[in-house]
Parts: C-alpha cells; sequence; structure tokens
C-alpha cells in the first residue's frame, strides 16, 4: 500500500467486523445462527495462530492501526461504523429485499461444507450441525416465497459493524 501511495496521499481500509449481530424472531433460529457462526470464530482463531497474532482475549484482533505504524505511515485515524438492516423495513424495495434474500440462501448453502467441516474438526456433532443448517434454511426458504405484506412483519435485523483506518504516506 505503501508503495503506491504518493507523498501526502492516504490509505483508507474499511474492514467489515466479524462480530456483526442478527436480531431473528425465535430463539431456536438464534441457537441455530450462533451455533453455524462459531465456525467465523474458530477460522478467525486458527488464521491468527498460523499467523502468530493469536491473542487470547480477541480472536479477531488484526489490527489495521498496527499495520500502518509497522509501514511507516502517519496520522492514523479509526473510526467506527455501524448499519442496521430490518427485513420489515418498508423503504427499502420488496424486489431488492427478495434477491437479497435469494443471495443470503445461496451463499449459505454454499458455505455449508465448510462450515460444517470447520465445526466438526472442533468436535461438534454433524447431527447438532445439520439441524441448526435444517433450521436455518427452512427458515430462508419461507422468507423468500412471503408476500410484501407478509416480510413487512419479520422484525429481523442485520447490525453491520466496521472500522475506518486512515494512514498518511509522509
Amino acid at each position: 500500500m505503501k508503495d503506491v501511495v504518493k507523498k501526502d496521499g492516504h490509505v483508507i481500509t474499511i474492514e467489515p467486523t466479524t462480530g456483526s449481530r442478527h436480531y431473528l424472531p425465535s430463539k431456536e433460529l438464534d441457537d441455530a445462527f450462533g451455533l453455524l457462526f462459531e465456525a467465523q470464530i474458530i477460522k478467525c482463531i486458527r488464521r491468527q495462530k498460523a499467523l502468530g497474532t493469536a491473542e487470547s482475549k480477541n480472536p479477531y484482533n488484526y489490527c489495521y492501526p498496527r499495520f500502518f505504524e509497522e509501514i511507516g505511515l502517519s496520522d492514523i485515524h479509526c473510526y467506527g461504523i455501524s448499519s442496521v438492516f430490518t427485513l420489515s423495513d418498508s423503504r427499502f424495495d420488496f424486489d431488492n429485499r427478495k434477491r437479497w434474500l435469494e443471495l443470503r440462501c445461496t451463499l449459505f448453502q454454499k458455505k455449508r461444507d465448510n462450515i460444517t467441516e470447520i465445526l466438526l474438526s472442533a468436535g461438534k456433532q454433524f447431527d447438532e450441525i445439520n439441524r441448526a443448517y435444517n433450521v436455518v434454511i427452512e427458515y430462508l426458504e419461507r422468507l423468500k416465497s412471503m408476500s410484501k405484506e407478509e416480510l413487512g412483519h419479520v422484525h429481523e435485523q442485520e447490525i453491520y459493524h466496521r472500522v475506518i483506518t486512515i494512514g498518511r504516506k509522509s
């Protein structure tokens, strides 16, 4: 990054955090998503151990501000932003929400083998993982088939957090 930025130019990263949160309409769904989300945590911890950067307190601790310092950037600033998406929010186009649900379901199913493998290697039981997947997929399929009015009563929220880091090349 430092090599391609001109003197007094800036490097900006926007990093999604894996700590984004779903608020789901049932405990069963929340538990199923929670179990499957554990794979991301395990994957993150493994990646950091392989890089030698694992810290026991925070498995997500990859630090762009520290990285920016290491490569010689200055005037480093870090900001956090959050955004909320609610399925029932009628300000969003119904067709766009349906396309988003279709994509969400497709991506979720594409990750199934990888997530299952990670969770099995961490000692989770296949039946437990399969049950969680079935709960989530059934929910997503139900959402995809809902009418505009029905979807307007689904109060699922996703809260996404991002970290923005800015550094200047002196």
